[in-house]
């Protein structure tokens, strides 16, 4: 159900206090959707120059009480569970597009396996492409590898929708798990955005290194470019330098920002 390898159990651990703590954030989603504290922010993306071609949307929940930030790690699960996912990523995305719309920034969004089956969503979406014509060559789908192999055929039929109207689709997280250079193939992505485990030990773990610079040769021999997240240290971006990597995304270029 949770999409995982395998899960820990023990009868000692008290789960009451695992589900009052969900009550907890239920509660405080719900909060956060009607008093509109459900918020964007935007990491920037640069190419090999360090200069800023885009920007990732990501998701927050501002605290009501010391307007923190509050990443989805905390709450996101329980919004699923919970039924409230999909008010959460409509209004992310919907943002992301007026945002668009409106300035002229080219920003990617995120999209699950939830998004993608979501039909009266996708439905929404693509009445404000026919809208607002040529708006989607300033947007990037990014596709989570993991959870997308699992909705083979529904995949195909999302990115060729959105393609005639000009948007770009990334698969996020690759290198992670199993990863599946058969279906890179079938799906033909503009991107592939490297997995951070693999980014963040490039330094110091050399198989992470040949993993990736194997990644970088095979999806520019098909006209993919490359994304590498958590770039955390010079060292590390001269590293992927070196190995042609296109496009870079860490704190080592900024954290998320609330105002682009």
């Amino acid at each position: 159900e949770n999409k995982k390898s395998y899960e820990m159990y023990s009868a000692v651990i008290d789960s009451r206090s695992v589900e009052q703590d969900a009550l907890v954030w239920k509660e405080r989603t719900k909060s956060a959707i009607s008093e509109n504290r459900i918020m964007p922010v935007y990491q920037p993306i640069v190419d090999i120059e360090g200069k800023v071609v885009k920007h990732e949307t990501l998701m927050r929940l501002k605290d009501a009480k010391d307007g923190k930030l509050i990443p989805p790690y905390h709450f996101l699960h329980i919004a699923i569970k919970t039924g409230l996912y999909d008010t959460l990523s409509s209004r992310i995305i919907f943002n992301a597009l007026n945002l668009v719309r409106e300035s002229g920034h080219t920003l990617s969004v995120n999209f699950t396996c939830s998004d993608i089956k979501n039909i009266r969503f996708l439905d929404e979406i693509e009445d404000f492409f026919i809208v607002h014509k040529n708006l989607g060559e300033k947007i990037v789908f990014e596709i989570t590898e993991s959870e997308s192999i699992e909705s083979y055929t529904d995949m195909k039929k999302f990115i060729k929708r959105f393609r005639q109207y000009g948007v770009k689709f990334a698969i996020d997280d690759f290198g992670s798990g199993f990863s599946n250079f058969e279906y890179i193939l079938e799906i033909e992505p503009d991107y592939l955005k490297i997995d951070g485990s693999l980014i963040k030990n490039i330094d110091t773990y050399e198989k992470a290194y040949i993993l990736v610079r194997a990644i970088v040769q095979f999806s520019h021999e098909l006209g993919i470019k490359i994304i590498a997240e958590y770039v955390h240290s010079e060292v590390v971006f001269n590293m992927l330098k070196e190995l042609n990597v296109d496009e870079y995304q860490g704190f080592y270029f900024s954290e998320p920002l609330e105002n682009i």
